[in-house]
């Protein structure tokens, strides 16, 4: 969306507050009935900025821009263009919560005379980014230019694809410790593609709201990438009602677009003892959770869903961090790498 001449992408809603202009990766009346059950994290979850991104284009030598958060210390990385801004001293600018960060962002005139053409799936050198983390609520103060003229990318200068990606926290980017080597970050780098980060740390539970709100026309994209909703192992029942109304409206809205559907990632709850390489799950029904079998029937009524194994694209416990659950940033690395082969969109 197009807030103050600035793209504010992955958003679907800004709001004023006393704490500055919050910044909404869902509408607020697909936020306010996040939830399951008793379980209703979502609510909490489906505010946080994870992926969001402040994108602009000014001639001026500096840009100062001004941000807070509202619940947590976070941080936010800058790029313009594929190019990572370092200011000398940082890569990763924090932002604490309750207080107003200043940051000045300085043009490196040497960029527009040595910066290669753009190619394609790439972001133009001059398009200023700002990145969100996941685990907070960025919001926007102030930006100012000096006087220089500011306004959003045109289309020519982002990447002309756009990838939905929906699932749990491996997806929403957890343990990465940085957001831009994150999967879906780095799966939109290797694809050459824009990512909306819609996923739902904890609490990825396919409402149907949230899939009225992707099948409405909300957010633009070609493709979608849905990880298997292992938040709703506890709920076999729910989940596939869910995910079958889910992809019952993709497919309907958007019948030539792919839908690759990730079955569950191997962890240790679900994984065979001694099975940390290659990694191999447990039979289907052998434990509590189902979501596979119930994903690989789902997606076989649609010639627009292609089951992707899990265990195929993390093969081994060391991309893990020491909870066996969440991806280490070589696991994110590494499955990044193996769904770009996977995903031909």
């Amino acid at each position: 969306m197009i807030f103050q001449n600035m793209e504010f992408y992955n958003a679907a809603e800004v709001e004023a507050s006393p704490a500055g202009y919050r910044i909404y990766r869902f509408p607020k009346e697909v936020r306010e009935t996040m939830g399951e059950g008793k379980e209703r994290y979502g609510r909490y979850v489906s505010q946080t900025t994870a992926g969001c991104e402040i994108r602009f284009v000014t001639e001026g030598d500096r840009t100062l821009i001004s941000l807070s958060s509202l619940d947590e210390d976070g941080y936010v990385q800058i790029f313009r263009g594929d190019f990572q801004y370092y200011s000398g001293y940082t890569y990763s600018f924090p932002v604490k919560r309750g207080q107003m960060t200043h940051i000045m962002l300085q043009n490196n005139r040497a960029m527009d005379e040595a910066a290669p053409p753009l190619k394609k799936g790439a972001f133009s050198h001059c398009v200023w980014r700002i990145l969100s983390d996941i685990n907070f609520i960025l919001t926007f103060q102030n930006i100012e230019t000096f006087g220089y003229q500011i306004r959003p990318p045109k289309p020519e200068e982002v990447p002309q694809k756009t990838l939905l990606c929906y699932g749990t926290s491996l997806t929403y980017g957890a343990c990465a410790t940085a957001h831009s080597i994150s999967y879906s970050q780095l799966l939109g780098r290797f694809l050459g593609c824009n990512i909306l980060n819609k996923a739902m740390g904890g609490s990825c539970m396919n409402e149907r709201t949230v899939a009225d709100y992707f099948a409405g026309g909300g957010e633009h994209f070609d493709a979608v990438l849905l990880e298997n909703a292992v938040n709703m192992s506890d709920m076999p029942g729910a989940y596939e009602k869910n995910t079958s109304y889910l992809l019952e409206r993709l497919t309907k809205a958007f019948p030539d677009i792919p839908i690759y559907c990730v079955t569950a990632y191997p962890n240790a709850s679900i994984a065979e003892g001694e099975s940390a390489f290659p990694c191999r799950k447990k039979e289907a029904g052998a434990d509590r959770f189902q979501g596979d079998r119930i994903m690989r029937k789902l997606a076989e009524k649609y010639s627009s869903c292609h089951i992707i194994e899990g265990e195929q694209i993390m093969d081994c416990f060391t991309d893990l961090t020491v909870d066996l659950v969440h991806l280490s940033d070589y696991g994110h690395i590494r499955v990044a790498q193996r769904l770009a082969e996977e995903n031909h969109f």
